[in-house]
């Protein structure tokens, strides 16, 4: 999947126009339909071995414009990235109209990777896929059914751990204006689909040397407290504080409530699952509330809970 990805960028850009400093981290394509994404050394690695130079690319990020790449492009690439372009619209358009907007990166990456074959796409039939599967495998399955595709599942999930950990899911959210229930939940699964790391004081911020997102147990909620979805940015640093309403048994049905134990903070995300930075794991770990450490239900300060969950701000 990653040589993949680094042959699709390959083919667009002429390096002898743009040379090394279009060897590219960073997964553009479609401009603004996914500009999210680094990538990780083995892409660059691929991406170096099909130009066929051994030396190491350099990046020039003030090259990534749309109008510079698109300017270094063949025509039948322009059209390509173009078509791209339209249909990721769609995409977008869909997923949101279906009430699943959250996979719609996930939906635009498998339209990228496979667009040569994905061709007169229908966005309705396409993105019902996603709305209709059990899970990530029957997806891909139905997928490669449908569309004569050979997506193999764990390439796939690696790849679209790491387009998930560059940046933080703007698709996620259900209300940019309030800090709530909703999508703290949101907040926490995306934390663990995007594979986040455990590293002390930190809230969802880049690791500078591991370059992949990190956050201890506080901190998972830190961060979505200080996160601003409009600027996509973290803003000023908030407390954590907490309100203990009752036994982890007696937890209701509602996701964004938190669970506490004494040496961790947890958020329900429902059906009996809590995701917490485990800091014996070393990452953002998902497990069932019945079978875990969990002691008390809590209500976090900041979060705007449902009218039903008394206490809750």
């Amino acid at each position: 999947m990653a040589a993949k990805i680094a042959k699709i960028l390959a083919a667009f850009v002429d390096k002898k126009k743009l040379g090394k400093k279009l060897g590219i981290l960073v997964l553009s394509i479609a401009f603004g339909l996914i500009f999210l994404l680094v990538l990780p050394v083995v892409v660059m690695k691929s991406l170096g071995n099909i130009s066929g130079d051994s030396a190491k690319p350099t990046i020039n990020t003030a090259q990534l414009t749309e109008s510079n790449i698109k300017a270094h492009m063949s025509d039948s690439n322009r059209e390509l990235v173009e078509r791209m372009e339209r249909d990721g619209q769609a995409i977008e358009n869909k997923m949101a109209e279906l009430g699943i907007k959250e996979q719609t990166v996930k939906a635009q990456l498998i339209y990228m990777t496979e667009a040569e074959k994905l061709t007169d796409l229908d966005a309705d039939a396409y993105c019902n896929l996603f709305k209709y599967a059990t899970d990530d495998k029957s997806l891909l399955d139905s997928l490669n059914q449908n569309y004569g595709l050979d997506i193999d599942y764990e390439e796939f999930m690696h790849v679209y751990t790491l387009t998930m950990n560059a940046h933080i899911n703007e698709y996620m959210f259900s209300d940019t204006d309030t800090k709530n229930a909703t999508d703290l939940a949101a907040w926490a699964d995306n934390a663990f689909i995007s594979g986040w790391k455990y590293k002390k004081d930190c809230y969802g911020e880049k690791d500078k040397e591991d370059l992949v997102r990190c956050a201890d147990g506080a901190g998972l909620i830190k961060g979505y407290l200080q996160y601003d979805p409009d600027n996509k940015k973290f803003g000023e640093k908030a407390v954590v504080a907490y309100t203990i309403k009752g036994d982890a048994s007696a937890k209701p049905e509602v996701k964004g409530i938190g669970l506490y134990s004494e040496d961790n903070l947890g958020v329900y995300i429902g059906n009996d699952q809590v995701v917490y930075a485990s800091k014996d794991n070393g990452c953002v770990i998902k497990e069932s509330v019945s079978e875990g450490h969990w002691t008390k239900w809590i209500t976090y300060d900041g979060v705007k809970y449902p009218s039903e969950i008394q206490g809750g701000r």
